[in-house]
Parts: structure tokens; C-alpha cells; sequence
């Protein structure tokens, strides 16, 4: 591997490191099984703009997630005649 491979493979290291400390927040379950595919994408990436806009897209899903959840929960509660209050 020559000098400029390994300050390369170095650099794809370190901006994978920082996406994973990103991914911490989300607590997934067995995300070493991912390392793989996570420093592919994040080798492909070459400025931190590109990380930070794969973070916000990453958010995006999670909160629509997070919500649509909140809503199927409400409903199944209404469905019962329950009801439920949350402040987000």
C-alpha cells in the first residue's frame, strides 16, 4: 500500500468514525454487522457537507418513522376508546 493509499484508507477511516459517534444517538441494535457498508458509503463521501446532508437525511427518515409510530399508536389506542396526550 503506498503513502498516499494508506492517508486515504486513513482518512475513510476517520469520517466513518464520525458517522458512526452520529449513529450512536439511534442506539441500533448489532450496527457491526453494518461497518461494512457504512465505510463504503462514507468513503464515497468527500466533504464534510456531504456527511452532514447524510446525517439530515438519515433524521428525516427517523423522524418520519418516530411520527408515523406515534400515530399508529394513537390509533390503535382510539381503537380501544383510549386516548393519548403526548408533547413532542
Amino acid at each position: 500500500m503506498s503513502a498516499t493509499e494508506h492517508e486515504i484508507g486513513y482518512a475513510n477511516f476517520i469520517k466513518t468514525q464520525g458517522f458512526l459517534d452520529f449513529l450512536k444517538k439511534f442506539e441500533i441494535d448489532d450496527i457491526s454487522k453494518l461497518y461494512p457498508i457504512i465505510y463504503k458509503v462514507c468513503s464515497k463521501l468527500d466533504s464534510q457537507e456531504d456527511l452532514e446532508n447524510l446525517a439530515k437525511f438519515l433524521n428525516k427518515i427517523y423522524e418520519k418513522g418516530y411520527y408515523k409510530s406515534v400515530a399508529d399508536h394513537k390509533a390503535a389506542l382510539k381503537a380501544h376508546g383510549l386516548s393519548t396526550a403526548l408533547n413532542l
